[in-house]
């Protein structure tokens, strides 16, 4: 859940100094996009996975698997996204007082 880096990123008191309101309300604009589109696939990703397969033929169940799929790979580019789009374009280059560092995006999970 994104909701803890939203209100302290863009929160009055940790970050108030770190950049104008204006960058900051369009960062915050953009992330919440981002968010947007993440949850909306996440939500699609698990409507089609409370599917009942067992009451499915077998090219119902085909067919599903490859939806599931690419909604998957969805999801899997919405994450890598929103990690770059932090990384590189609210994080860094970093005019910060403080460096600021995020764990890397791993498709595959902890490795």
């Amino acid at each position: 859940n994104s909701f803890p880096f939203v209100f302290y990123m863009f929160g009055e008191e940790l970050f108030k100094d770190e950049m104008s309101d204006k960058d900051r309300e369009i960062k915050k604009n953009l992330f919440e996009n981002q968010q947007v589109q993440l949850e909306r696939d996440v939500e699609k990703l698990s409507k089609s996975l409370e599917q009942p397969f067992d009451e499915y033929d077998d090219a119902q169940v085909l067919k599903m698997k490859g939806d599931i799929h690419k909604l998957g790979i969805n999801v899997d580019n919405h994450c890598k996204k929103m990690y770059e789009w932090i990384d590189k374009e609210l994080l860094g280059p970093s005019k910060f007082r403080f460096q600021h560092f995020i764990a890397p995006y791993r498709s595959e999970g902890i490795e």
